[in-house]
């Protein structure tokens, strides 16, 4: 589960808790929704790059022609730096997060 705009709050973990589902975050957000252009869209994703990044996109909701172009040029300067991109239950699998890890704080300051 990915909350809207990353808001979230004590509720929200209670509620996941009882449905048996994961809350997955982000760690770069190209601000696509936002149609800065298919260059800054490039730049945001791969300037934010690392390994076990996740990488916020929209595929939903509006005009995404800018996501879409950009989504080549993204993949082949990640994977020429040496990435591979991988679903998220395959980045769980490979790279779990520690038991007893801090929950986060909300990213729209809830």
């Amino acid at each position: 589960f990915r909350p809207p705009y990353g808001s979230f709050n004590a509720t929200t973990f209670q509620l996941l808790h009882q449905m048996h589902l994961l809350m997955v975050l982000w760690s770069v957000d190209t601000g696509d929704y936002l149609q800065p252009g298919v260059g800054t869209i490039v730049q945001r994703a791969t300037a934010g790059a690392h390994p076990g990044a996740i990488i916020l996109m929209h595929d939903a909701g509006g005009d995404r022609t800018q996501t879409i172009a950009a989504l080549p040029t993204i993949i082949h300067q990640l994977r020429a730096r040496g990435f591979h991109l991988v679903t998220v239950p395959q980045l769980m699998a490979n790279d779990p997060p520690p038991r007893g890890q801090p929950l986060p704080s909300s990213l729209s300051g809830d």
